[in-house]
């Protein structure tokens, strides 16, 4: 799924895309070959500005040029979070930063991170993600989408899209549905896939959460949030979400973490609901106080 199409690539110098799901030792060697070839790109081409993502491992290695090129390092979330965690990293973060002519971070949260992890206060810019508004935008028939996929009518449409991975924390909203549908009829729909999904629909069959879809890759983000009511962010490691922008700008309720960069577009019973980290009760408990403020709204 290309998230910014609008983006002129014809303009950017890039690397071919690597992707790494499982790092065993044997892959290592691979992937170091994969940062040295990054490595030498960087040094070898005159350029009039290196941009890369993540603190580490490239911001660190395009630190390391001797070409005085200047350097823009976006910090995304876990390379800032992880230093924190694991001091072993804190010095590779650290140079980077220092080294960087521009640190931009993508939410007020990581803007913090970056200055405690070393980052010059007068070099470090927020910047949020954009999303296209003629895109993510409400759906004008819910109802239509939703008969598509099979879904029952008159059902509440709870959904999450991301990668399933154990940090997403995607069980916590399968056991808050067990709890959710005591109480009411919802649907719960899942976008995405990864090496956690085995795992989470056992859990789900577990718990005997049978109105619950799990759909794999999306590759259409506007058309899988348009067909949702609320849209719910377990994740424990999260900059600033794009999916929740994304969700927002087509209507959803978001229910997210309340912690890293989601306080900043999700106000607490304003134009959304908070619950606490790892909380599956209070989960719960919001998904259905927005249901309830959602019956009312149709209601009136």
């Amino acid at each position: 799924m290309k998230r910014f199409p609008f983006m002129p690539s014809q303009r950017l110098e890039t690397l071919p895309e690597q992707t790494l799901k499982h790092l065993s030792p044997r892959e290592l060697p691979q992937l170091l070959s994969y940062l040295c070839s990054a490595y030498l790109h960087a040094i070898g081409e005159s350029a009039d500005v290196v941009h890369a993502h993540f603190a580490i491992p490239m911001g660190f290695l395009a630190a390391l040029s001797p070409r005085n090129t200047p350097l823009v390092i976006t910090c995304h979330g876990s390379d800032c979070t992880l230093p924190l965690a694991k001091p072993a990293y804190m010095g590779f973060v650290r140079y980077a930063l220092r080294k960087a002519y521009k640190v931009v971070a993508v939410s007020k949260f990581i803007r913090d991170l970056t200055l405690r992890l070393g980052a010059p206060e007068e070099r470090v810019e927020i910047i949020y993600f954009g999303i296209d508004p003629e895109k993510f935008k409400p759906a004008s028939d819910k109802g239509a989408l939703r008969e598509e996929l099979g879904i029952p009518a008159g059902h509440l449409v709870v959904g999450t899209l991301g990668r399933l991975v154990p940090e997403k924390r995607v069980e916590d909203l399968i056991r808050a549905a067990a709890r959710v549908n005591r109480r009411m009829d919802a649907f719960f729909v899942v976008g995405g896939d990864g090496p956690h999904r085995p795992f989470l629909e056992e859990l789900a069959e577990k718990l005997n959460v049978e109105n619950i879809r799990f759909m794999g890759e999306i590759r259409d983000a506007a058309r899988f949030h348009q067909l949702c009511d609320i849209f719910v962010l377990t994740s424990v490691r999260e900059g600033l979400s794009v999916a929740l922008q994304e969700a927002m700008a087509t209507g959803c309720v978001p229910v997210a973490v309340n912690g890293y960069g989601c306080p900043e577009l999700v106000k607490d019973g304003e134009n959304g609901y908070l619950f606490e980290p790892l909380d599956i009760e209070e989960l719960a408990e919001k998904v259905l106080k927005t249901a309830d403020s959602l019956e009312l709204g149709r209601r009136a």
